[in-house]
């Protein structure tokens, strides 16, 4: 079975024979080198998504980075590196986002299934950004 996000789908559709067998092989046998990237990062999108569900308080994430120097300190210098780069990620997060006051908000649920194609949205991290007095979903972008 091969599992499609939306735009992969929506890739597929639009493209030609070649591009669309291409398309389905990506799926169907996807570049581990993203889920590394996420395992790395696990810690720094822990700490982000605790301060967005706890209403954007920057003490809480004073003390998760606090926390995360301690354990880099005792950790090996490999691990070390790792540790500090989820410390940066997380400090060049609130310098593009930080002024914004966000909160997360459960995704939909999006899924067709058509023979042995499965399509789902990819679980993506919505919050809501407070304008002019009411909530707007909204999709955190660092251009905004």
């Amino acid at each position: 079975m091969i599992r499609l996000t939306a735009k992969g789908l929506a890739n597929y559709m639009t493209s030609g024979d070649a591009r669309k067998r291409k398309i389905l092989r990506d799926y169907k046998f996807p570049d581990p080198e993203g889920a590394v990237q996420a395992k790395y990062y696990a810690e720094a999108r822990r700490i982000i998504e605790q301060y967005h569900r706890t209403g954007n308080d920057p003490s809480r994430l004073a003390s998760n980075v606090a926390q995360l120097q301690a354990k880099a300190n005792r950790a090996s210098p490999k691990q070390q590196d790792r540790i500090k780069n989820n410390i940066r990620a997380v400090e060049s997060y609130l310098q593009t986002f930080g002024k914004k006051k966000l909160s997360i908000l459960a995704p939909p649920e999006i899924k067709m299934t058509r023979g042995q194609v499965v399509v789902k949205r990819l679980p993506l991290r919505f919050c809501t950004v407070a304008k002019g007095g009411r909530s707007l979903p909204h999709r955190p972008d660092p251009r905004d």
